[in-house]
């Protein structure tokens, strides 16, 4: 209790107005502007002259007491600080007890109601990349190698034949079908809701736009999917930097350290990882005419839950661990693919119509709700 004792007992024991003030009363920058209880009675108590006089021995001893009784009222006493300006680190149940994120082998922490069927034809990990690529892209390059903990389905919409052969060499399901990537996701993988598709055998699909390009590769392809296993997330999307063309503020990126991913109220369906139950509630209520434009916001239509604004507030994250690339126009052809559709120049009409058509949202807010962070040591 020196701060307490020294205003009384320094110097001889002289109280003065400044003893009074300051040593009778310590405060710091965070406590609250309140005076601890019995201090405002034990000041006014006290008559301090104008002169410093010298205190007996006897009321020097009497002074300590009152002021040793005061300080430990005010040290008892509950402080109250201002509000952390730190942004809330958040570890939802599942995460490992290191804060880690562990090799996804298995396919994951899901439910035995929602686990996809089995066999020669479920993807690897229950991961599905799907894309509809032409002659203009690297994906190649970026989307495979070692440790590809997923298989991919790709579309293809050029007609150079020996490009044909070359994707269908490295990956496991290729086509040839023109149109958009949802429209071909919709006709090859979900098949029209089938019993027999192969939507059925996966746990969660990575929709991907093929100029989309990551800064490691197959290591933040895998992490994307990682991440909406591990934090049961229903939709995520990865984090766009200045290389990119960003159409929302809520996608660019954030460098803080340790930043996982931020919830938000929706996410781009330019590069969106989504769960099979969630993509499965989407195309129930997608229209083919529909090119690119209002995905997102269909996607949240279909799988918002009316009743809980907190379990929408916890489904859908922009992932900062992972930065992606997010070009303007392609390098060769200095175009967008998607011009190459016949109602490109109309889509934004064709979405606005057919939202009002089946009672949906056309635009949702982009907010951001909380961040989750990886624990420091």
């Amino acid at each position: 209790f020196s701060p307490c004792w020294w205003g009384c007992c320094s110097k001889g024991c002289h109280v003065s107005s400044m003893a009074a003030a300051t040593h009778m009363h310590p405060r710091n920058s965070d406590d609250d502007a309140t005076t601890p209880a019995g201090l405002d009675e034990l000041q006014s108590a006290i008559s301090v002259p104008t002169t410093t006089p010298k205190i007996s021995s006897r009321n020097k001893m009497l002074v300590i007491g009152f002021m040793t009784v005061a300080c430990l009222a005010a040290l008892s006493r509950p402080r109250h600080h201002k509000p952390s300006l730190e942004v809330v680190r958040h570890y939802p149940t599942g995460m490992d007890g290191d804060g880690s994120l562990e090799d996804e082998t298995t396919g994951g922490d899901i439910s035995e109601s929602e686990s996809s069927v089995g066999g020669e034809d479920r993807p690897k990990g229950g991961n599905l990349v799907f894309t509809s690529a032409g002659d203009h892209t690297n994906l190649m390059d970026n989307w495979t190698g070692r440790n590809m903990n997923y298989d991919v389905y790709l579309a293809y919409y050029g007609d150079d034949d020996a490009r044909f052969a070359m994707y269908k060499k490295a990956f496991r399901w290729v086509v040839r079908r023109k149109g958009s990537k949802i429209g071909n996701f919709h006709h090859l993988v979900y098949a029209n809701g089938t019993d027999s598709s192969l939507l059925r055998k996966c746990d969660r699909v990575f929709l991907l736009d093929d100029d989309i390009m990551f800064d490691r590769g197959v290591e933040d392809i895998n992490m994307m999917f990682r991440i909406v296993r591990k934090f049961k997330l229903a939709m995520a999307s990865p984090s766009f930097d200045n290389r990119s063309h960003i159409m929302w503020d809520i996608t660019e990126h954030d460098p803080e350290p340790n930043l996982l991913f931020k919830y938000s109220s929706v996410v781009e369906f330019n590069s969106v990882v989504i769960t099979r139950k969630a993509i499965t509630k989407t195309m129930q209520i997608y229209n083919t005419s529909i090119i690119g434009w209002g995905m997102p916001h269909l996607a949240v239509c279909a799988n918002n839950d009316g009743s809980s604004q907190e379990a929408n507030q916890r489904s859908y994250a922009i992932v900062h661990a992972v930065v992606a690339v997010n070009p303007e126009v392609r390098t060769k052809t200095k175009k967008r693919e998607l011009m190459k559709l016949k109602e490109y120049y109309n889509r934004r009409q064709i979405w606005e119509d057919y939202a009002k058509k089946i009672n949906c949202v056309p635009y949702v807010a982009k907010e951001s709700y909380g961040s989750v962070h990886l624990p420091t040591t």
